[in-house]
């Protein structure tokens, strides 16, 4: 059974990791000491009486299968698990504002794109639309995380990864062959009949961009 049917609040999870504290600064929550814990990721839950909603963490890819069997109200995380699901039972409600970055296919110096046969990635729905558009042939090897070693052990002749600062590139003398998305953070609702409900409960909740 869902939190959804227990509980009249709204649940929002929150992926975790990069960007977290980021994401919060673009909303309207009560601060107290439960508060200040779940910001230092020490606790994975924050309830927040004043605006009537509970707050959890949880990892970017669990977030769409968690908002579509409705254990959550609202997903506020990377839009590469939206793209990567490409699931039309959830809907964008805002794009958040947070530093650029994007997802990128990444090789060794001196490799061309059209002499990849093997590429390592967590966004296999992507990779696989990706060079199947430029009719390529590519074998996609799951694997999530870590991805640089997969070149540095030559089990792939290149990755699809997320890129900040590009400073790992640079660092391990690696080459960008292509951006596929430029990313954000955004806020998704499942596309419903509790779709403009939820909507309304997040207005309130967000800071002026």
């Amino acid at each position: 059974m869902s939190i959804e049917t227990n509980n009249k609040r709204l649940v929002i999870a929150f992926g975790k990791g990069k960007l977290f504290n980021e994401t919060l600064n673009n909303f309207r929550f009560t601060p107290n000491n439960e508060f200040k814990e779940f910001v230092s990721d020490n606790i994975p839950i924050y309830n927040d009486t004043g605006n009537n909603l509970t707050c959890v963490t949880a990892r970017h890819s669990d977030l769409s299968w968690m908002l579509k069997k409705k254990y959550i109200n609202v997903a506020v995380g990377s839009s590469i698990w939206f793209f990567n699901e490409n699931n039309s039972t959830l809907k964008k409600a805002y794009t958040l504002k947070t530093k650029p970055y994007y997802l990128a296919l990444i090789a060794k110096k001196g490799i061309q794109i059209q002499n990849i046969t093997r590429v390592v990635t967590k966004f296999e729905s992507i990779a696989r639309k990706y060079f199947d558009d430029i009719g390529l042939d590519v074998d996609v090897i799951p694997m999530n995380g870590c991805h640089e070693i997969a070149l540095s052990l030559e089990f792939a002749d290149a990755i699809i990864d997320v890129v900040e600062t590009g400073r790992t590139i640079r660092k391990l003398g690696l080459q960008q062959l292509d951006v596929l998305y430029n990313l954000n953070h955004e806020v998704w609702l499942r596309n419903d009949n509790e779709f403009e409900n939820n909507l309304n409960s997040m207005e309130h909740l967000l800071l002026p961009s």
